[in-house]
């Protein structure tokens, strides 16, 4: 329940296995079943509109929102990567931990509230502030930007602590009304320098519906794979399945995403706690504030602003992706 300040309690949300179908687009009403048929997407995203007041409730979003919503951490980030002129490719990572106010900004379950005239329901903070770098991959100071080089070795540290990536597309031909389309990407694992090679390499995985991405001699039975078996290797021998997932070189992964999403928090260590059964986080295990290690190690104003002036919230009006039902919480 977002309607607290963190740490945010759990709340059950009872449902059937009945699905809604939608006879216009004839499919179902949100997210569909996984390449292997399982359902569990279907009924999860349908207890997250019941938990949001209804279907118009999730339409649109981003998946930190919907992070927050499933795994009870505040802790989440998007990542913006800009060309700036003869510097090139620079990155700054952003979020709703409020510097001025030392505190997260107050969320609502609903990503969006599509009632805007109704004052009685809340809508949470929609805008971005600029943040600290996790202290896990080295750190850094508000609002500071990085080379690509630097995100990507923030990125390996990130992938061994178990954190959630997920990489976004914008496709400039598809702007509307100040937001951009693309597609959503994980990020599964990266090997850097694979096999001794000098490639860095991601590996992704694509939604139900959304095509791999194929370049760079590293597709299924590429050449690339030929021509340096120890990366091939190194990258657990992959071979072609029609699962959505398929490997990209660093160097056309920062071509072709400019933004990544991060959930800071130890997936391995969740599950372990969870083992099958819901239950409470512990507080010091999840709601920090930004780049500290323990709830009594607050926020550090002085040493993280070294300008005097206060920030301003980026209010969203680049933010890349524009989603429907489904797309938010079925992955």
């Amino acid at each position: 329940n977002l309607l607290t300040d963190p740490p945010w309690d759990q709340v059950d949300i009872e449902v059937d296995e009945r699905l809604l179908w939608n006879d216009t687009k004839f499919s179902l009403l949100g997210c569909k079943p996984t390449r292997t048929g399982e359902l569990w997407p279907c009924i999860l995203e349908k207890a997250v509109a019941a938990h949001c007041g209804g279907w118009d409730y999730i339409h649109g979003g981003r998946i930190t929102h919907a992070w927050r919503l499933l795994l009870g951490t505040p802790e989440v980030y998007h990542v913006k990567l800009q060309m700036k002129g003869e510097s090139g490719l620079k990155a700054k990572i952003f979020g709703a931990f409020n510097p001025n106010r030392r505190s997260w900004e107050q969320m609502a379950n609903a990503p969006y509230h599509p009632k805007k005239e109704d004052a009685t329901e809340r809508e949470g903070f929609q805008g971005l502030w600029p943040m600290k770098w996790p202290e896990t991959g080295g750190g850094g100071r508000l609002g500071s930007s990085i080379s690509a080089d630097e995100l990507f070795a923030k990125m390996c540290a990130w992938d061994d602590a178990n954190y959630i990536m997920t990489a976004f597309g914008a496709q400039d031909a598809q702007k509307n009304k100040g937001t951009l389309a693309g597609n959503l990407y994980t990020i599964r694992q990266i090997v850097n320098n694979a096999g001794g090679s000098d490639f860095d390499m991601l590996e992704l995985r694509a939604r139900s519906g959304i095509e791999e991405i194929q370049l760079g001699g590293w597709e299924d039975m590429g050449q690339m794979w030929v021509q340096h078996p120890e990366v091939f290797r190194a990258c657990g021998e992959p071979t072609p399945r029609d699962d959505g997932m398929f490997w990209i070189q660093k160097e056309d992964f920062f071509r072709h995403f400019n933004t990544i999403y991060l959930c800071a928090q130890d997936m391995r260590a969740w599950v372990e706690l969870h083992d099958g059964e819901v239950g409470h986080l512990e507080p010091d295990h999840m709601y920090r504030a930004p780049g500290t290690t323990t709830t009594d190690e607050m926020y550090n104003m002085e040493q993280a602003m070294q300008e005097e002036e206060d920030y301003g919230p980026d209010l969203g009006g680049d933010d890349p992706e524009t989603l429907g039902p489904g797309m938010n919480y079925a992955r």
